[in-house]
């Protein structure tokens, strides 16, 4: 099992100077860009319940960063005010913001990921996270490895996550085409691997679903937007696993 060493800093000023950080950006509410192309992913630790999340978030996101999945970290620390700290390499835009010139440049590191025995069940497009190489192609790498939606692969991890990233890009703007869907297996035998996920999985689409439908601005006559619109109105929490998956078996 990996090891991570978790760094104690009395002060947060303290591992700014040990880390030297050059400035403290804030990005969103947990995310700040510290400089050196770097951010840090800040945690509450009150509780012992907290304390393990982070520790776990911690080890999952080192080891794929090891793996060249996720963004390399830089390293892990904590402060006496209890908070703890995953500082990393910054990516500075995801899918909605640089959709890939071809879905097929996202795939590798999806089937990295399932090969590492991980599910992300909350895969998204924000969650993909990319910059430009000097030649010009874009790395890609998967971010957010809260241990609440990671979990253990089955076999299936691949596909599982191929259609919880399609249902969202889908939802959240349905001019978009579907993504690299030709290497899925058949529906039941999905479905029959799912059952295991099933409170996470209807988790994760029922937020989907409590969201707009199409987005400002989109054209309304999308081929997908009449189905999608049909499938939120017969879903349930109940049945969203099987309805969505059916939904995305079915549109080409």
């Amino acid at each position: 099992m990996l090891v991570v060493t978790i760094k104690k800093f009395p002060r947060f000023a303290d591992a700014r100077e040990h880390y030297r950080f050059t400035q403290q950006t804030c990005l969103s509410p947990v995310i700040y860009d510290v400089g050196g192309n770097r951010i840090i992913k800040m945690f509450q630790i009150r509780t012992l319940d907290e304390k393990e999340s982070f520790e776990k978030e911690a080890i999952l996101a080192k080891e794929m960063s090891i793996k060249n999945i996720g963004p390399f970290v830089h390293g892990v620390f904590t402060t006496s005010t209890k908070k703890g700290y995953v500082l990393m390499e910054r990516y500075s835009t995801d899918l909605m913001e640089t959709p890939p010139k071809s879905w097929d440049d996202v795939k590798p590191v999806l089937l990295k990921l399932a090969c590492s025995n991980v599910i992300h069940i909350d895969i998204k497009p924000l969650n993909i996270v990319s910059r430009e190489k000097s030649d010009m192609s874009r790395d890609y790498r998967v971010i957010d490895y809260d241990p609440t939606f990671c979990v253990h692969n089955n076999g299936y991890g691949y596909a599982i996550m191929v259609i919880l990233l399609n249902l969202s890009v889908l939802i959240r703007d349905p001019t978009h085409k579907l993504l690299f869907k030709e290497d899925i297996p058949p529906i039941g035998d999905v479905l029959q691997k799912m059952e295991d996920y099933r409170e996470l999985y209807s988790r994760v689409i029922w937020h989907y679903f409590g969201r707009p439908l199409v987005k400002e601005g989109i054209n309304l006559s999308s081929p997908h937007k009449d189905a999608l619109a049909a499938l939120r109105n017969s879903i349930s929490y109940e049945n969203c696993m099987e309805k969505s998956v059916e939904y995305f078996y079915s549109v080409q």
